[in-house]
């Protein structure tokens, strides 16, 4: 059982407030006030708050406000305002359409496709196992890291097109990738997390 009721209730406030209004238009920040209650609440529990690396990102549709920066403060300090937050490992942006995030997985198994390149170029080690083993290890587990969050989203091809390269690479350029070199394509990561939910 919680001992304290307030953080419960700044919990519950922020969680039921579906629009935070913060310094925009002048408006007086409800999200400000619920962290100087928050701040109270590390006083008198002898914890410290450290506002420097907390970070603030609006998430909305409205294209209007696209540009428009969070001004938020806390113990007096502003809090740093990032478009493109990453949380867990996943780069979110203002619409949550994880265009980033993918430009950003794709760049990762790009990268990685250079040394799968290496690998079977090489007189050692390019047996297909070996290479199998290396995609799986580098590109499927990068590529499939929070999938479910993120896959459904239109730029999730966007990752396919390297895993396609790394499919060609294991598979020596020859016709069906995903059935030579036993790697799954991004559809049907979709399908399984589908069916899972």
């Amino acid at each position: 059982m919680i001992k304290n009721k307030n953080i419960v209730s700044i919990i519950q406030t922020l969680l039921e407030n579906r629009r935070l209004f913060v310094e925009m238009d002048g408006r007086k920040s409800r999200l400000t006030d619920a962290l100087s209650s928050l701040s109270n609440y590390y006083t008198e529990n002898s914890l410290n708050a450290n506002p420097s690396k907390a970070q603030v990102c609006a998430f909305h549709l409205n294209n209007h406000q696209a540009n428009t920066k969070l001004e938020i403060t806390w113990n007096d300090q502003p809090l740093k305002y990032d478009e493109h937050p990453v949380y867990l490992g996943v780069t979110l942006d203002r619409t949550l359409s994880f265009s980033q995030h993918a430009m950003n997985v794709k760049a990762k198994v790009a990268a990685r496709n250079s040394l799968l390149r290496k690998l079977a170029n090489s007189n050692w080690g390019a047996d297909t196992k070996t290479l199998h083993t290396t995609a799986l290890a580098f590109f499927y587990s990068t590529a499939e890291y929070s999938s479910a969050v993120w896959t459904r989203s239109c730029h999730a091809k966007k990752v396919d097109a390297e895993l396609n390269n790394a499919c060609r690479i294991m598979a020596g350029q020859q016709g069906s990738l995903h059935r030579i070199s036993a790697g799954r394509p991004m559809e049907a990561q979709k399908n399984t997390n589908k069916k899972q939910t």
